[in-house]
């Protein structure tokens, strides 16, 4: 067996023996992994929060339609009482449909319609 001096074997350095830039190579390494890290751990939170405020969003624009839905009905079931009181004629009272025989007269005031027949009490 061949010695080289300095406990190299064959003509290769021992593991003992390190080269004077291996350390600095292994601690460039680790510095570059360890941004890699942090580049990818903040991109995971902005994704987090672009869905929880994604989530809020579509939370709010539910609600907004839910009321906006609740309103129209309310607007919806004024006009069909003001067009119910104001057809001209008596409903009949078994079938629903309009009595051509009994016209009726309507008056308003705020908040009332009043609707007067001309059948006979």
């Amino acid at each position: 067996m061949k010695t080289g001096g300095m406990g190299s074997v064959g003509g290769r350095p021992s593991q003992l023996q390190r080269k004077s830039g291996d350390g600095r190579l292994q601690g460039a390494a680790l510095v570059i992994v360890l941004t890699f890290l942090v580049v990818i751990t903040g991109l995971v939170v902005a994704f987090l929060s672009s869905i929880t405020n994604d989530a809020t969003a579509t939370t709010a624009t539910a609600a907004a339609v839910t009321s906006r839905g609740l309103a129209d009905a309310a607007i919806q079931l004024t006009i069909a009482q003001l067009r119910d009181a104001t057809e001209g004629y008596d409903r009949n009272s078994n079938t629903g449909m309009l009595n051509m025989n009994s016209p009726t007269g309507w008056a308003s005031q705020p908040g009332l319609i009043r609707v007067f027949t001309t059948a006979n009490p």
